[in-house]
């Protein structure tokens, strides 16, 4: 092999390493950006994912009649930049759709916009390889696909520990930074290492910019005063009083709301006639828990997924929520909530106000497997509360169907006791007889005054 052939198959491995850090990156901030604005539906991988492997196989299909070297060693550089433009496309989504504050967007209504945004930057990856792969002889093909996947393991690990905290405009901007250092590096490194400044430096108002932007283009009330890109969720607070979170661009709690939080948190206290150990999922966001902790228990444990919201709301919120969540009663853990269910039992209170289970992930807090878990580490005289985000008009009004509601969302080894209003259930670990089965609540319905209900359970 001359030494012109030795340096044409050193780049074209390079390269090759280098597009399967940029297709790994681009690929990942596509779904999660495609997450968010399906409001996590699961559908969002099967159109990104359908929708990369088309722009794939037809890029690959032009590389294999058309095409230079020259233009596959700018092509890694090129998937990025136009995965930061399906980035903002994503973002755009409720303005270019036409879709109202809050509404989800369906897959059918936005096929056009997912196309536009996914389709370039994955074309552009499948362009480069059969060109890289030539380049590097005779088995090249076996040979680009393993250097390939090397790439695309370290960006996966750059994008999960680095890049991914810093929100998806810093990750694109830095991301294209590294790509650029990588292919101007062997020929001139002063030039590779101001090219990654240059990009680490535009970063931060890149993505105040991305951010700003999108929420006006989301149409949320009030300005944006603070947010954050962690690893499980955008999270963004409206400023002014009360505050207002938002997680991938849907409400999650309003505060201070002391006519909605204050005596909902002592209801669901109330519901148990000596809690000691409970166990509150959801109820950090809304401050339930500070009002909580007023009762005389000895220890809430207070469970959020995601460590960085736990980090950021007290200093969000303000002095308020720091000193409610000062009492001696009250520990927040940042975990997922099976483990710490399963591990810090038993429990004489479960409180599950995580929201609908409209996704998978969601989901999992509302199987049977999670139901039964409970029980096993409830105390005998535990109670069960769980959040049903389900309106009168659906329910029917009559008193057979309130009383359905909890009934067919807990499992047989949990008897229902007792409906709540239209968005609680609750139940107990132990089967109650006689006068106790016969529970009693409130609602109000849509048109009418409050009525009482007595279910019958």
């Amino acid at each position: 092999m001359s030494e012109l052939d030795t340096a044409s198959y050193t780049d074209a491995r390079r390269t090759v390493i280098v597009l399967g850090f940029a297709t790994a990156i681009a690929q990942a901030l596509l779904l999660r950006e495609a997450m968010a604005a399906m409001a996590g539906s699961e559908l969002a991988w099967g159109s990104v994912m359908a929708l990369w492997l088309v722009g794939m196989g037809a890029g690959s299909r032009c590389g294999t009649r058309w095409g230079s070297d020259r233009l596959a060693h700018t092509l890694p550089f090129l998937v990025m930049l136009l995965a930061g433009t399906g980035v903002v496309l994503f973002r755009a989504a409720p303005e270019l759709t036409g879709a109202a504050p809050g509404e989800t967007l369906t897959t059918w209504h936005a096929l056009w916009l997912w196309t536009i945004a996914v389709l370039p930057a994955a074309a552009a990856g499948g362009l480069a390889f059969p060109i890289l792969a030539e380049g590097l002889g005779d088995s090249g093909a076996g040979r680009a696909y393993a250097l390939e996947a090397i790439g695309a393991l370290v960006g996966g690990l750059v994008l999960s520990f680095v890049l991914a905290p810093l929100g998806a405009a810093a990750a694109i901007c830095v991301g294209s930074g590294l790509l650029a250092a990588a292919l101007v590096w062997p020929r001139s490194r002063v030039a590779a290492a101001l090219l990654f400044l240059m990009a680490c430096a535009a970063a931060g108002p890149a993505g105040n910019l991305l951010a700003h932007t999108a929420w006006r283009w989301a149409g949320h009330p009030g300005s944006l005063s603070e947010w954050r890109e962690t690893h499980h969720q955008r999270v963004e607070l409206a400023g002014g009083t009360p505050n207002t979170l938002y997680a991938d661009g849907r409400l999650v709690a309003v505060y201070p709301n002391p006519f909605t939080t204050i005596p909902r948190a002592h209801l669901l206290m109330l519901l148990h006639p000596n809690p000691k150990r409970v166990f509150a999922l959801g109820c950090l966001t809304d401050g339930s828990v500070g009002h909580m902790a007023e009762h005389p228990v000895d220890e809430i444990v207070t469970v959020e997924e995601d460590p960085q919201l736990v980090e950021v709301l007290p200093r969000w919120y303000g002095r308020e929520f720091q000193q409610s969540l000062t009492s001696p009663r009250l520990r927040t853990v940042a975990s997922d909530p099976l483990r710490v269910l399963s591990r810090e039992g038993p429990w004489n209170l479960v409180v599950l106000r995580d929201g609908n289970p409209t996704t998978i992930r969601h989901n999992r807090t509302r199987t049977l497997e999670f139901f039964r878990t409970c029980r096993r580490h409830m105390s005998d005289d535990g109670v069960l509360v769980i959040r049903l985000e389900i309106s009168d008009v659906y329910l029917g009004g009559g008193r057979g169907q309130a009383s359905r509601s909890p009934r067919n969302h807990t499992p047989s080894g949990l008897p229902a006791v007792g409906g709540g209003s239209r968005r609680r259930g609750f139940a107990r670990r132990r089967p109650v007889t006689g006068a106790a089965q016969r529970g009693s609540c409130r609602t109000r319905t849509p048109l009418g005054p409050t009525r009482d209900l007595e279910l019958g359970l």
